[in-house]
């Protein structure tokens, strides 16, 4: 053997270099790595084996570095083709901002000087001229103002407009409870007409007091306790009406009934 060099077993030379024992065997037929024989068994180089070892290491980072490298490669292609998407979205959006604007502008124009009750005259005047597309420096010269006048004056309008919906909520409050009285005038209107087409018996019999042995007591009380008095009273009520009372239940109203009818009345339809 030569001394200078250091000969090993096959399953040793697999080993160092992570291969099996045939690859290093086809290897040192090929003449990548010096060996010697004896007999029929190879003795691959040591040193050979080990540079064989060291070289299959340097490809394999190499491929995981690649591998690597594509991987961020993909991903950097994705966060682009996202970036992309995004910002197409985006020039689309802006496309549709001006005539958004447009469209925001006509419906304030067409709003604003309405708001009378909200506005100063003066800041209709100068929110008017901002929307139109007007400059301050243009918008001063034009309704006489200083420039630091036009903005304060401008501001104020927009700080009376944020508080809008609240004001407008609070005004179809009133609006609500307006339109509530004004069907409760209709009401009474349409009763006070009926009241007039009575004759007089018909009247003393309205304001006759509801007292009837027919009645329990448990029934009239309940009548009092709303203030229910007479039989005007209680033909002004529907059924419904009856049972929102307290401690008076569906005996009562069905009792109740049946004593108006004795009468020929009965209480109102809704």
């Amino acid at each position: 053997m030569n001394e200078s060099r250091t000969y090993i077993s096959m399953s040793d030379a697999a080993a160092i270099a992570h291969v099996t024992k045939e690859t290093i065997r086809n290897l040192c037929k090929r003449g990548a790595i010096g060996y010697e024989t004896h007999g029929n068994f190879f003795y691959p180089c040591k040193e050979d084996v080990e540079r064989y070892a060291a070289s299959i290491a340097t490809i394999h980072a190499s491929e995981q570095k690649m591998e690597r490298y594509k991987l961020e490669l993909q991903e950097q292609m994705e966060q682009l083709r996202l970036a992309k998407t995004d910002a197409q979205a985006r020039l689309d959006a802006l496309k549709l901002y001006p005539h958004r604007i447009k469209h925001i502008q006509k419906l304030l124009c067409a709003l604003i000087p309405h708001l009378d009750t909200t506005l100063s005259p003066r800041q209709v005047e100068v929110i008017m001229e901002m929307l139109q597309g007007g400059k301050w420096p243009d918008v001063s010269a034009k309704l006489g103002l200083t420039r630091d006048r036009a903005v304060q004056i401008f501001e104020k309008a927009l700080e009376k407009l944020e508080a809008m919906p609240d004001e407008l909520e609070r005004k179809n409050m009133i609006i609500e409870e307006l339109k509530e009285e004004i069907h409760n005038l209709k009401e009474m209107k349409e009763e006070k007409q009926r009241l007039e087409n009575l004759t007089p018996e018909e009247k003393e019999l309205l304001l006759t007091p509801i007292s009837s042995d027919e009645l329990s007591v448990r029934c009239q009380n309940g009548l009092k306790a709303a203030e229910i008095n007479n039989l005007y009273d209680l033909l002004r009520r529907t059924p419904a009406d009856l049972l929102a009372l307290r401690n008076f239940g569906k005996k009562s109203l069905a009792e109740l009934e049946a004593w108006l009818a004795s009468q020929g009345l009965s209480l109102k339809t809704d």
